[in-house]
């Protein structure tokens, strides 16, 4: 059976990991020689924290300028007016900076500055993509995985549907991870984050397309994020606890870039849509349901999840995951309000990821899993 086992492994995505690695900034600039440079950040976070100005402070070499429209679950006219922008002033490079939605924003950016048509037009007809202009993504917290993805994600709030853009030309040039630029985040956007990062660590070990690459990245992702993301929503100014869940991020975008997530990620989507949930805990919220609905089929993966959560056995899992959200102070049920969970919850109507699930999703499961948390 090994001797016929095959699978792939493409990671595109010039890694710098480090304290201070910031600092490398204009170094790798240089290397893609551009005149002028687009930095894209959110409208307040990265000023208020300083994190802008420790990263323009490093382009005394270059011209640059900023876009900074993003905010949480970018939408498509913010996405048109970056592009636009972009093309105006001749930006040969992007940095992103931020959370996922600033690292989105600026692959979308830097991907459709070189096509001949809009972000819409791209959605509704699939049209061919060029590569675009080179993408630097610099993230500030620990859980997207953007920054070693090759996916982005776009928001219509007027049809409460998220939509992505998938493409290898999405991988970034280069990924300057450094844990510093996270010491400044809040508490509970830390555990959202981190919630995020060891949703796609454990939907990466379960996937259909897992293979034993990712597999060891996810592994390594589970261990550091369960051993330290209560000690960082707690401790949040110790630098060794932002470390580790920095890498337990990166390495959970690295196996999840493989192989895409599974169930828990497709209902998030409705569950941030209609409920205005932040998206990691979106994920995290079904985590542990799915976990008991998957455990049947992934035989010794099961287990070996069981070991990494420190539950003791797999029956004891779904409510040691519990149990290592409540120090979180995160939101653990739905306020089921006047929203009719049975229209928003069509399994045919969710992303390709419930396909992804190692097992087969019906609707009736789905609306047991919310139910569960209800």
């Amino acid at each position: 059976m090994l001797l016929r086992e095959k699978f792939s492994f493409f990671m595109p995505v010039h890694i710098h990991f480090g304290i201070d690695s910031i600092q490398k900034v204009s170094k790798v600039i240089s290397c893609f020689n551009p005149e002028k440079i687009l930095l894209v950040t959110g409208k307040i976070s990265a000023r208020k924290y300083g994190n802008l100005k420790r990263l323009t402070d490093t382009l005394y070499r270059q011209e640059f300028f900023i876009f900074d429209e993003i905010d949480i679950n970018p939408t498509l006219d913010v996405m048109e007016r970056g592009v636009e922008f972009s093309k105006n002033n001749g930006i040969e490079l992007v940095i992103g900076l931020g959370g996922g939605s600033a690292l989105d924003a600026g692959k979308c950016i830097a991907m459709m500055t070189k096509q001949e048509f809009s972000i819409k037009t791209y959605l509704k007809e699939k049209m061919h993509l060029d590569q675009g202009i080179p993408f630097i993504a610099i993230p500030t917290t620990s859980g997207t995985g953007s920054d070693v993805t090759p996916w982005a994600s776009i928001w219509d709030h007027q049809v409460k549907r998220k939509f992505s853009i998938e493409d290898t030309f999405l991988f970034p040039a280069v990924s300057i991870i450094d844990p510093t630029l996270t010491l400044s985040k809040p508490g509970s956007l830390t555990a959202v984050t981190g919630l995020d990062a060891l949703c796609h660590a454990v939907e990466a070990y379960w996937s259909k397309r897992s293979n034993p690459v990712s597999d060891s990245f996810a592994e390594l992702a589970i261990q550091l994020i369960v051993k330290d993301l209560a000690n960082a929503v707690k401790s949040p100014d110790v630098l060794e606890y932002r470390v580790n869940m920095a890498k337990g991020s990166l390495y959970a975008g690295i196996a999840f870039s493989q192989t895409k997530t599974t169930a828990c990620h497709a209902i998030s989507y409705p569950l941030t849509a209609h409920f205005k949930i932040p998206h990691g805990l979106a994920c995290a919220m079904t985590l542990p349901s799915m976990f008991e609905f998957n455990a049947p089929v992934i035989g010794k993966k099961a287990r070996k999840l069981s070991e990494w959560f420190d539950a003791g056995s797999v029956k004891a899992t779904p409510q040691k995951i519990r149990d290592i959200m409540k120090p979180l102070n995160v939101q653990t049920r739905l306020n089921k309000g006047n929203i009719d969970i049975d229209s928003i919850f069509n399994v045919d109507s969710l992303t390709d990821r419930i396909m992804n699930n190692p097992k087969e999703i019906k609707k009736e499961h789905v609306i047991q899993i919310i139910e569960n948390i209800l």
